[in-house]
């Protein structure tokens, strides 16, 4: 028996030994890697999601405050330039809100319009005073609904 002739095939099997553990070790690193990169992408997706819907809440948020200070400042001065403002305000805010939301703003528009164009009637001035504190109750617990899910 031949020494050498079986040190040299020992040595050429460990060598592709060694060779096919260190592929396996390879293709395992790669699809760890594979999983770390789709994990990542997965997570970018959902915070993306996340603020985008941050984002809409907040707009959903300012835009209900604005509505609410226009037509607060309506209420206080009855004044033309606040009511073009409070009208804006509320055709701004409507495609942001819900079913019941918009009817409540829709009754605002018009118990504005109608005691500006009553010569400031007394009763139809406290009928849009009432509605719009009314409105100011029921979207306050929207905004406060809204802020407690943050």
């Amino acid at each position: 028996m031949d020494w050498q002739l079986l040190a040299q095939y020992l040595s050429y099997l460990v060598a592709i030994v060694s060779a096919f553990f260190s592929y396996l070790s390879n293709k395992n690193a790669n699809r760890t890697t594979k999983e770390i990169e789709i994990l990542k992408e997965d997570f970018a997706r959902e915070n993306e999601k996340r603020k985008n819907k941050q984002q809409f809440k907040n707009k959903n948020q300012t835009l209900i405050l604005d509505f609410l200070s226009s037509i607060n400042s309506y209420t206080a001065s009855h004044s033309l330039e606040n009511k073009r403002i409070a009208l804006s305000s509320c055709a701004k805010v409507m495609p942001y809100l819900n079913d019941d939301q918009v009817l409540i703003v829709n009754e605002v528009m018009e118990s504005i319009q109608q005691a500006s164009t009553s010569g400031w009637n007394d009763a139809t001035t406290e009928h849009a005073d009432k509605v719009v504190f009314s409105t100011n109750q029921k979207f306050l617990k929207t905004l406060n609904t809204m802020f407690q899910e943050d």
